[in-house]
């Protein structure tokens, strides 16, 4: 009799998955600049995801000859470790003998095994609730359902006051992410010496506030998008004018936010072509992507971001990482295959259902993203 491995070719169904994830790295700018960047982890373990954070500053003191300065010999309480809890991305089908019959002569197996599957795992990436969608739109700390989530972007903003005078939102004294306080100068507060009020502080900025162009133009983003983008990554930048790793990489934006640019810089700029163009993404021309550019950096717009929302993002300081692959009989002694190729992202089970005498097919995405830093990620939002 023929096992669930000998119809479905695990081998086969773990090279689509590969495929899909290549594509998405190669493709999507948010995890191609992150792959990039090295900021896709494999075989991270522990039984919660946690980093070191350089939290706070030595003391520097004006000295002079022969002075004492045995007081100035102070411990110093710099470092804090940020934690979150493992989030988990699944993706289930039954595929009952029916549809195997159904699907006879040159179409068997085909649309389930080459079609089908690979789609679970596009959509596990994509699709609602999938790795892509939660980090743009999961706040994972306000989490109710089941199961473990992934600590997307919006993870930093859950508690922001926003007024219609003024240019950025409050982050709210209740607001934490990974275990620490957001707000200004809460490190501080939280023991650690010599701390930036703002090291653990995400920005907020405020697209419909009546502060931009001077107060006297309509509060709506298209009318204001070139001073609030500027805006928005001179603050993204603030730690530093040098150092790439401290400057926004992406912007990402709606399909509306993104055509409401478009139209301001037709107004300014024209681009004229006169040979043959290449794909050259630091153009934004000749790409499968629309793209445009603005203070230098390269602007996309996103399906799945919620409307009226857009991020600058200093990708150096955001990430993905992924636990060790749980394989049954990789390694006798524990099951555990850590070995592989950097887009194998999924664990894939196969079953056979012997009581609806049904194939079963899981894949599963075990890990976390990361934020290093919410000082890395600004919020495009119509506050108020």
């Amino acid at each position: 009799m023929s096992t669930v491995n000998e119809v479905f070719s695990p081998v086969t169904i773990t090279n689509y998955g590969k495929r899909v994830v290549d594509g998405v790295t190669q493709h999507n700018p948010l995890w191609a600049l992150l792959k990039e960047k090295g900021k896709i982890e494999r075989n991270v373990s522990g039984d919660a995801f946690t980093w070191n954070l350089e939290a706070g500053r030595h003391d520097v003191h004006i000295t002079s000859d022969d002075q004492d300065v045995s007081d100035l010999y102070t411990p110093r309480a710099r470092w804090k470790r940020p934690q979150l809890d493992w989030g988990q991305i699944s993706s289930f089908r039954r595929f009952g003998k029916g549809i195997l019959r159904q699907n006879a002569g040159k179409e068997a197996l085909v649309k389930v095994r080459d079609k089908e599957i690979p789609a679970m795992y596009r959509d596990a990436i994509f699709g609602t609730n999938g790795l892509h969608y939660q980090i743009l739109n999961q706040a994972g700390a306000g989490y109710t359902g089941n199961g473990l989530p992934m600590y997307g972007l919006p993870s930093l903003f859950s508690a922001v006051t926003w007024s219609d005078s003024t240019k950025e939102g409050v982050i709210g004294t209740g607001s934490t992410y990974a275990g620490l306080p957001m707000y200004l100068s809460g490190l501080a507060a939280n023991g650690v010496d010599g701390a930036e009020r703002d090291a653990w502080t995400p920005t907020a900025v405020n697209t419909t506030s009546s502060a931009w162009a001077g107060g006297t133009g309509a509060q709506t983003f298209r009318d204001n998008a070139f001073e609030i983008l500027t805006y928005a990554l001179t603050r993204t930048d603030r730690f530093s004018n040098n150092d790439p790793s401290k400057r926004a990489s992406l912007i990402l934006l709606t399909q509306e936010m993104f055509t409401d640019l478009g139209y301001k810089i037709e107004g300014k700029q024209t681009v004229f072509v006169s040979r043959k163009v290449g794909a050259d993404e630091a153009q934004g021309i000749g790409t499968n992507t629309d793209m445009l550019y603005h203070g230098g950096r390269p602007v996309v717009w996103d399906e799945n971001l919620p409307a009226a929302t857009g991020y600058c993002l200093i990708l150096d300081m955001l990430g993905l990482a992924i636990q060790p692959k749980a394989e049954w009989g990789k390694v006798p002694d524990s099951g555990m295959g850590t070995e592989g190729e950097d887009s194998d992202w999924f664990e894939l089970d196969l079953d056979y259902n012997t009581s609806r005498r049904s194939l079963l097919a899981s894949i599963t995405l075990p890990g976390q993203f990361r934020i290093d830093s919410p000082r890395g990620v600004t919020q495009l939002y119509a506050g108020a």
